[in-house]
């Protein structure tokens, strides 16, 4: 697909989540989510703090930026998001906008209480304040129906109504991620004991789910990294039109691997490979100085993409292990 497609795809989220039925469905998705999940979690009533998260999501698609994330890159966030540590820290500063739209041309896999596989091919994001002062960040996730169903979109092909209604834009769920908070495990705890009953009531199986913070949080530390290459590109005349009539940004952010390194180098013996690979390539803190402070920082150490452009990204842990 195009990197400027999403601008399309922006437009027609933004239309759904503004949708007063859609928004309506959003907001009892995420009343479970708070009831059952997490039931003790928020001192908010369920339902007072899933219209809060909707309104989030309909700021977010009507000021956000736009963001594409090539296959490949997809593939690189997945992988570093599994081997981050688990001691890192949140760091929502590191978002490249206040709010914005992220479309994946590849879905980033993730499992739900249900054990279900789902499809994130969609992000809206808004950093708000907490209690107290401190940031966080409202993340809001979709599977695109039309380009890649996920188990719950195959679950509700029959359901015509369900369908009619929304459209392409599979809704996943929202969380909220607070600045600093430590990124934990690849899958979160289990439910309460309770919760887990009620799934087992619907014949479901309570399963852990993925820990989708730190999924946000390798993309977003990608973004800065000597391996990631980010570009503009603008919509048609068309597009152009049809996104300054709706008040949203014509241009799209692409992110993708850099140019790979195809040739030989010196002392090499030519050969035909059959997929690229990184090499070298891991996470590290590096101290470095700042206002006459010392800090840390996640840094991706000298990593760069080997081998014919046109073959297949291969990634391994032995190649591509994530360290402190």
């Amino acid at each position: 697909m195009r990197a400027t497609d999403t601008l399309d795809l922006r437009a027609d989220l933004k239309t759904k989540v503004d949708d007063f039925r859609y928004a309506k469905t959003m907001e009892h998705h995420l009343i479970l989510d708070f009831t059952r999940a997490k039931p003790n979690e928020n001192p908010r009533p369920a339902e007072t703090l899933a219209e809060a998260f909707v309104v989030a999501a309909q700021h977010a698609a009507r000021d956000g930026e736009n963001f594409f994330v090539s296959a490949d890159m997809c593939d690189l966030v997945s992988f570093s998001a599994r081997m981050l540590d688990s001691t890192d820290f949140m760091d929502v500063t590191l978002a490249p906008s206040k709010s914005g739209f992220c479309y994946f041309e590849a879905p980033i896999e993730i499992k739900d209480n249900r054990g279900q596989t789902l499809k994130i091919n969609a992000f809206l994001w808004q950093q708000v304040a907490v209690r107290g002062g401190g940031e966080a960040v409202l993340l809001h996730m979709w599977n695109d129906e039309y380009r890649t169903p996920d188990d719950a979109a195959e679950k509700g092909r029959t359901a015509l109504k369900r369908a009619e209604m929304i459209g392409r834009w599979g809704y996943i769920g929202s969380q909220t991620y607070v600045n600093n908070d430590p990124l934990g495990d690849e899958f979160q705890p289990m439910m309460s004991e309770e919760a887990a009953r009620l799934y087992e009531e619907e014949g479901s199986t309570p399963h852990q789910t993925t820990n989708v913070m730190r999924i946000a949080h390798a993309l977003w530390l990608m973004l800065g990294q000597t391996i990631t290459s980010s570009t503009k590109e603008s919509g048609d005349k068309r597009q152009e039109r049809e996104m300054k009539w709706m008040d949203l940004p014509n241009d799209v952010t692409v992110i993708q691997l850099r140019r790979s390194e195809s040739k030989p180098r010196e002392g090499e013996s030519a050969v035909e490979w059959k997929h690229r690979w990184i090499t070298r390539g891991h996470w590290r803190w590096q101290p470095y100085k700042e206002k006459g402070e010392w800090i840390r920082k996640r840094i991706w150490i000298n990593p760069y993409v080997k081998g014919p452009g046109d073959k297949p990204l291969i990634l391994t842990r032995k190649v591509n292990a994530l360290v402190r």
